[in-house]
């Protein structure tokens, strides 16, 4: 039977342990000192090596080749072989999930404790999921644990560190177990594959990196499978029959919608998650997450360490170009919304209702758009003078564009079948012999005509009606009534839907 990789490659001396440098090298100094302390507890997430450095602890301080004043056991002697295979009487490895009470501690430690290690310096005792004890299990243990033999170590590991009571907490030497980095996962994962003469993308190890959440085991686990493939050069669509389709990516093409106020992609991407079956309360978390992180990084100008470069990347873009401002808004919406998401039938309802709050606002151009876009408009916009909301009388120029309007309707139709009905709506309110300043009713139609693409249009057919250059400018005025028009027929109508497909 083929060993699991995470087995495979543990670590046998505290040179392989990558990520936890901060704890091998304190009990290396302690072990070549001969300092060492008779409780140790061990915190931090699942898979990051807790219970790998508590063997290699045993493992070393019961080695029988160790040279003074050296750390790293031999691995060749009797007592770290037997350790390797699992057989050694001299290591008690107690399940606490699945002896809580107290008369398996009584059986399993304090009996235990009486009696000498058999061929050893040390009997170590490593409680994995101490967390799980009950409260009277832990009032049984505290007496052995506070005055042990002198042959006695424990070694206590835990996820749940609030669940420890303080009365263990101050028996023990605490040691905080740290995630490892993207880094520190591919560059373990680049040695297993090494070892085992397989040629891997290092993109796809960034993503094994994300998806295990900074659990090393989780991290050789979806390796293993991916090399259960049997392909020496696996690419990303091998790893992809594999690796499970992330939400990640999807949230932060949701993020990038509500950076840039682009409500009908946005929605768009949310049905078409619905269809996929996606579960919104995950998702929901993780377009929040992704919030965190710009404004993170918006506050500290630091990419986010446990997450793959092209994705850092994005984000401080994303974040750059909202502004830290605008971030909090998005993540106090998003906010406000996900507890609703538990009360309701339909789970994509707050999210829409959030985006629907986020991209109500002003629109801003999208970040790849903005060096891009002509700022004519706004300077244009700044020199007119304040226009009068009643009616006023139109002066020879624009009397000029006034007189052919209807050929220029009667033209666009020509380039762009729904643009004649955002013209319809408007009216030529200036026009200094170089610029027309057209007033506009609704902010939807002034956006359509600020789209480059449609004022290039605009701008090509005014020179072919007027026989000159002529800029746009584009003015939002709610009191402007609709010209009246005959440049739609029966025979030739515009699709109103069309209009919101900008």
């Amino acid at each position: 039977m083929t060993q699991v990789l995470y087995r495979k490659y543990r670590p046998k001396f505290f040179g392989e342990i990558i990520g936890q440098e901060h704890i091998t090298k304190t009990l290396e100094s302690q072990i070549s000192t001969g300092k060492q302390v008779h409780s140790y507890l061990f915190t931090g997430g699942r898979g990051i090596g807790k219970t790998t450095i508590a063997r290699l602890l045993a493992k070393a301080l019961n080695c029988t080749e160790r040279k003074e004043k050296q750390s790293e056991p031999c691995g060749k002697c009797v007592n770290c072989l037997a350790l390797q295979a699992g057989n050694s009487l001299s290591i008690v490895e107690i399940d606490a999930a699945s002896h809580t009470g107290v008369q398996d501690v009584r059986d399993k430690i304090i009996e235990n404790v009486r009696f000498t290690p058999v061929g050893a310096k040390y009997k170590i005792f490593i409680i994995d999921e101490a967390h799980m004890l009950s409260g009277a299990a832990f009032n049984a243990l505290l007496k052995t644990l506070e005055e042990p033999p002198e042959y006695i170590i424990f070694v206590l590991a835990t996820t749940e560190i609030h669940k420890i009571p303080a009365t263990i907490l101050s028996r023990c030497q605490r040691f905080d177990f740290k995630k490892p980095t993207i880094k520190d996962i591919v560059k373990k994962l680049e040695l297993i594959s090494k070892e085992e003469k397989v040629k891997i993308d290092k993109s796809i190890l960034e993503r094994i990196g994300y998806l295990s959440m900074g659990g090393m085991r989780d991290a050789e686990s979806l390796l293993g499978q991916i090399l259960s493939l049997g392909i020496k050069d696996i690419k990303n669509e091998d790893a992809n029959l594999i690796l499970p389709q992330g939400d990640f990516s999807a949230a932060l093409d949701l993020f990038e919608y509500l950076v840039n106020k682009d409500g009908r992609n946005a929605i768009i991407s949310l049905i078409s998650l619905g269809e996929d079956g996606i579960n919104f309360k995950y998702f929901f978390d993780n377009v929040i997450e992704i919030a965190r992180k710009a404004l993170f990084y918006s506050i500290t100008n630091r990419d986010d360490e446990f997450l793959p470069v092209d994705i850092n990347k994005k984000i401080s873009v994303l974040a750059d170009f909202a502004g830290r401002v605008n971030l909090l808004k998005i993540l106090d919406t998003l906010l406000a919304r996900r507890s609703e998401i538990n009360n309701l039938d339909i789970p994509s309802l707050p999210l829409e209702m959030a985006v629907a709050e986020i991209c109500g606002e002003d629109k801003k151009e999208s970040y790849d758009e903005q060096n891009n876009q002509n700022i004519e408009n706004d300077n244009f916009e700044k020199k007119l003078p304040a226009i009068k909301k009643d009616k006023i009388e139109a002066p020879g120029d624009l009397l000029e564009i006034q007189s052919k309007w209807q050929d220029v309707l009667n033209k666009i139709k020509d380039h762009n079948h729904s643009l004649p009905f955002v013209l319809n709506t408007a009216t030529p309110l200036d026009f200094d012999g170089k610029t027309l300043v057209l007033g506009l009713k609704f902010k939807l139609h002034k956006e359509k005509l600020e789209d480059i693409k449609n004022r290039e249009i605009l701008t090509n057919v005014l020179k072919s009606v007027y026989n000159k250059d002529i800029l746009i400018a584009v003015k939002l005025d709610e009191t402007i009534g609709e010209i009246s028009s005959e440049v739609q027929n029966e025979d030739d109508e515009v699709d109103v839907e069309s209009e919101f497909k900008i």
